[in-house]
């Protein structure tokens, strides 16, 4: 007799909610600093992240993907990827439409600046 593995788990689907349909936007509830890219810091660059996130209903974050890196000079130093690692550990209080927690897609700005 052979024994059937047991079934897989499936994640919940993700229905996203559009951002000017929602009721109450997301809020952040635990942020996590992002790393410093050591060359960057080295050399006195700065960087702002623009990055699509996917907000689960539970708060957490299901995707983070980089849109840009501003200024242009700042590409290459890993600032998108220190970002995306950051924010993949923030938690929201969800987005909520009609009064209950749903899923959505934002854009969320991450600053890298050198402290003085």
């Amino acid at each position: 007799m052979t024994r059937r593995p047991p079934p897989r788990r499936r994640r919940p689907d993700f229905r996203p909610v559009p951002v000017f349909e929602v009721d109450e936007n997301p809020r952040e509830l635990k942020k996590v600093r992002a790393a410093y890219p050591e060359e960057a810091r080295r050399r006195g660059i700065q960087a702002k992240v623009t990055l699509s996130v996917e907000i689960r209903r539970n708060g957490w974050v299901r995707r983070a993907k980089v849109i840009s890196v501003r200024p242009s000079s700042a590409k290459g130093f890993g600032f998108g990827k220190a970002a995306v690692a950051a924010l993949k550990k923030y938690r929201f209080r969800a987005a909520r439409y009609k009064g209950k927690p749903v899923d959505i897609v934002v854009r969320y700005i991450y600053r890298f600046e050198l402290e003085d």
